[in-house]
């Protein structure tokens, strides 16, 4: 049993230090313990606790179809299907949201065929994928920089290039969402357009980043993500340091942190306690650099 809980915990690591970056936890407060008697307790109240109870769930059903004597390996067996299973609970959390599970079927849509040009059609997918984020949520105006930085970092260019761009196609995309067949309510009320059911409600349900304690919004356990760095938030630093010089990319990398402060995904107290750490900031930059010559 204890190899088992450790095989889930160890494999869980990327996710939990994911749900910990975009929930802004300070410090993860969940335990696993395995009594002498083989009963499982799990305690914390941390967001990624969801995560670990539903994963050491999967691997006792995965156990239970398996003789343990047909599996050579039986904490790898564990890992490899916790892997699997992690991606489909990250779809599943969003379709109980409301939000769409599979936003990468999207340009082939009913609402994707309406929009113009690759750019709209990125956006809508885009917007989806925000509807049914479990990052908190900022203001109307820092939802528009994260479009704009996903739209910099799909079709190249600076963010702020991008902002303007979004903020004109957004009533096309609307539009689009809006026409067309109605779909079912998530509560089963009525009938309503495509644009309410999987864009706006869910947006309105995403938890808010002024909900959070005032002492946790500017204190994150640690500056940069730890095994969940997403592909925007790699985007911006390998943007940022692959300039010319590999004597300059130490700075450069401030200007991508301060980025990151901007757009929501780093907290500004995070990115001091980065900045104001030399070593720390020459071992990213080297990593920063190696990504960015790849």
């Amino acid at each position: 049993m204890r190899e088992v809980v450790d095989a889930v915990w160890f494999e869980s690591g990327r996710m939990r230090a994911s749900l910990h970056r975009l929930r802004r936890v300070r410090a993860c407060d969940v335990v696993v313990r395995v009594a002498g008697c083989g009963s499982l307790f799990v305690g914390g109240e941390c967001p990624c606790r969801d995560f670990v109870l539903d994963m050491l769930v999967e691997a006792d059903r995965f156990l239970a179809r398996h003789e343990p004597s047909g599996l050579r390996n039986p904490p790898g067996a564990v890992r490899a299907h916790v892997r699997r299973r992690a991606q489909e609970w990250t779809r599943r959390r969003r379709a109980d949201a409301g939000a769409q599970a599979r936003t990468d079927r999207l340009d082939a849509s009913e609402q994707g065929r309406r929009l113009p040009d690759a750019y709209h059609r990125a956006l809508l997918r885009n917007l989806a994928d925000e509807a049914g984020s479990l990052a908190l949520l900022g203001d109307e105006r820092g939802l528009l920089q994260r479009l704009a930085a996903l739209a910099a970092n799909q079709f190249g260019g600076e963010v702020a290039d991008h902002l303007g761009r979004v903020v004109a196609a957004l009533p096309l995309v609307e539009e689009a969402c809006r026409a067309g067949r109605r779909v079912p309510a998530r509560d089963g009320s009525g009938p309503v357009t495509w644009w309410e059911r999987y864009i706006e409600e869910p947006l309105g349900r995403r938890d808010r980043i002024d909900t959070q304690p005032l002492d946790e919004l500017d204190d994150v356990e640690s500056a940069m993500p730890d095994g969940g760095c997403d592909e925007l938030v790699l985007g911006i630093v390998v943007r940022a340091v692959s300039g010319p010089g590999r004597s300059g990319v130490a700075a450069r990398l401030h200007g991508a942190v301060a980025e990151l402060v901007r757009l929501q995904l780093m907290s500004a107290g995070a990115a001091g306690l980065f900045t104001a750490d030399p070593a720390r900031v020459r071992a990213a930059a080297e990593q920063a650099w190696v990504l960015a010559s790849a």
